[in-house]
């Protein structure tokens, strides 16, 4: 939130982001992986099916607060479940809003909370050490 407080207590503002920034993308790494290796087990172009910009979603609808983010996971991970499961049993729903019921979900949760969420003051602001 406070780059230059953070400076001031002695802690190295850019190292931090550049740390932040390596530990997400080998976690966006080893999400694609198991996609691919575990989940489905081959992999195909377009395999991720927008599961990034959901993750985008949870970020910005548990207002930047890592606990709040696990619960929005899980929340829409369940959602991904309950919809893979009714199609497997064929409970008469049409496959294809199946399939879509994840990013609908996805799309109302970002059209109520879009206006009503602050990011971080600093976000993607570059710092410079004074």
């Amino acid at each position: 939130e406070n780059p230059e407080a953070c400076d001031a207590a002695g802690i190295n503002v850019n190292l931090i982001r550049h740390l932040c920034d390596i530990f997400s993308g080998a976690m966006a790494g080893l999400a694609g992986a198991f996609i691919s290796l575990g989940y489905i087990g081959l992999y195909d172009r377009g395999i991720a099916g927008g599961r990034g910009w959901i993750a985008i979603i949870v970020v910005i609808f548990s207002r930047w607060n890592p606990y709040k983010a696990i619960l929005g996971s899980l929340i829409f991970g369940i959602g991904y479940s309950v919809a893979a499961n009714l199609i497997g049993v064929g409970s008469g729903i049409p496959y294809y809003f199946l399939l879509i019921m994840p990013y609908l979900v996805a799309l109302i949760v970002i059209v109520i909370f879009v206006g009503k969420t602050k990011s971080p003051s600093a976000l993607t602001i570059p710092y410079w050490r004074k």
